[in-house]
């Protein structure tokens, strides 16, 4: 519960919504469009002033019940089931011009094709061409950077930077609130989250960041010296208690005011430990980013040979994707592949582990849909396939806890945990199997941007061998040292990505 939540979106303001996952970004958003779903599990109160602007608010994820219609279709309806007067294709023009600006296909909305065969870049340029018609005065974004390829990104960075209407939004991509922000409303839970709190700042976010850590930095300096003080406190009571207990103990019967005055002494000595244990210590602070995480020593020679994979046609349900592929990965490579949405690279990946099946390479695999690997009914302790041994289930649950899963969330269901939990226990699974090389789709696509830097020092720092698939920059150079791009014509050594 979040009490007192108060902030100011001015005129040209680009206010990114950051914290760890499950935190409530995305319900704020729906909190200030009034999102009827609210009422099956959340409250609220207090006063929301939106000035009579009209909001255009762009969803996480759209409904599958949109994908089965047309591209013009969805420009035209509010609501699915809606039916199109004659004059409303008149809107289609002022559409397709807004669609120009965005550099999308214009084929796409004129030539008949449905939702579900568009990229996620697509999908969401036709989303915000749907919402710019409208003429909006602010803008919500949840998560606008999901599912979208490098060149949507740059185009999305662009978009938001030079956007007329303030923009309130939800992303995990620190390149992009680098680049766009000039505040942040930063959402925390805290105290194995039992307390929740925020804090606003008109700042950029690396800015933030900066100041964030600064503050940390200080309070845990304060909270270890308060703490060293008490325990010389401490050890100093200790030493006067031990001394007049001996004085007592020794004291001669002979002397009964000696006696007297000894245990006044002592009653004071106790009513002095009484208020050293009542003292309230500053807590050394205890971030949700905070991970204590890592890969275990790996013996992988570097002229191994892990991949020599040779594709004629890259292909899916009949169709070609790209041609003529060519990948060779030896030893501790740390290899990462981009390249446009549509264009194959999770087909890719499949053909990879194939082939490492084929040679028996010990790797572990993370896909970038959860449920190829997760059974949303299965316990979080049965994941990691121990029964029975409590060593092993008390290193998994003391692993759990360094990744701030409470009590409550290690004794439920995988359905409970957010995207942002399942990539991390995902990637837990893998340190705790150890494999010699690591599969990655799309791995920090649902982390938040606070514990995505630990995570990448993980993977940076991993002795193995890494193929991934990853449209995060950061992740991208700060893991890989190199890097390919798959078009329809193969796979293309590229030696820089844009920032």
């Amino acid at each position: 519960m979040i009490k007192d939540l108060s902030f100011v979106l001015n005129k040209h303001d680009k206010i990114a919504i950051i914290g760890e996952e499950g935190n409530g970004k995305s319900t704020i958003l729906k909190v200030l469009i009034n999102d009827p779903s609210l009422v099956d599990y959340v409250s609220f109160s207090g006063q929301i002033n939106t000035n009579d602007e009209l909001i255009g608010y762009l969803p996480q994820h759209l409904d599958d019940e949109w994908l089965e219609i047309t591209a013009s279709d969805f420009l035209l309806k509010q609501k699915i089931d809606e039916k199109i007067e004659i004059n409303d294709y008149n809107k289609l023009a002022d559409m397709i011009i807004i669609a120009a600006k965005l550099d999308l296909d214009l084929n796409m909305i004129t030539d008949g094709r449905s939702l579900k065969v568009l990229s996620g870049g697509e999908l969401i340029k036709l989303q915000l061409i749907k919402i710019l018609h409208q003429k909006p005065d602010i803008l919500l974004l949840d998560e606008p950077t999901n599912d979208l390829d490098l060149d949507t990104l740059i185009w999305l960075q662009k978009f938001i930077k030079e956007s007329e209407c303030p923009i309130l939004f939800v992303s995990h991509d620190e390149t992009l609130l680098t680049n766009v922000t000039n505040g942040i409303l930063h959402i925390e839970q805290l105290n194995k989250k039992t307390v929740a709190q925020y804090h606003f700042e008109h700042l950029d976010y690396a800015s933030y960041i900066n100041k964030r850590r600064e503050v940390l930095t200080k309070m845990t300096m304060l909270a270890k010296k308060e703490q060293a003080e008490h325990k010389i406190k401490m050890e100093k009571w200790n030493r006067i208690f031990a001394r007049v207990d001996n004085d007592i103990n020794s004291v001669s019967r002979q002397d009964p005011h000696k006696a007297k005055m000894l245990k006044r002494k002592m009653h004071a000595i106790k009513a002095a430990k009484k208020r050293l244990d009542n003292t309230e210590l500053r807590k050394i602070p205890d971030p949700e980013e905070a991970i204590d995480l890592y890969f275990p020593k790996i013996d992988l020679a570097n002229k191994k040979i892990i991949l020599d994979l040779n594709i004629d046609n890259l292909m899916i349900d009949n169709r070609i994707l790209a041609s003529g592929i060519n990948l060779s990965v030896r030893g501790s490579e740390h290899v990462v592949i981009v390249g446009n949405n549509g264009v194959g690279k999770t087909t890719l990946i499949k053909e990879i582990t194939n082939d490492l099946d084929q040679r028996s390479i010990n790797y572990g695999y993370m896909p970038q849909d959860y449920r190829l690997a997760m059974n949303d009914e299965q316990s979080i302790l049965s994941y990691f396939e121990v029964v029975g041994d409590k060593d092993q289930t008390s290193t998994i649950r003391s692993y759990l806890g360094s990744l701030k899963f409470t009590p409550m969330e290690v004794e439920g269901k995988i359905k409970e945990l957010s995207g942002g939990q399942k990539t991390k226990l995902a990637l837990l699974k893998l340190v705790y199997q150890a494999p010699s090389v690591l599969i990655l789709d799309e791995p920090t696509r649902n982390l938040s941007p606070l514990s995505n830097p630990i995570i990448r020092k993980l993977l940076h720092d991993y002795q193995g061998c890494i193929i991934a698939v990853s449209h995060d920059r950061k992740f991208i150079q700060e893991v890989a040292n190199t890097i390919y791009e798959l078009t329809n014509k193969g796979l293309r050594r590229i030696y820089d990505i844009i920032k």
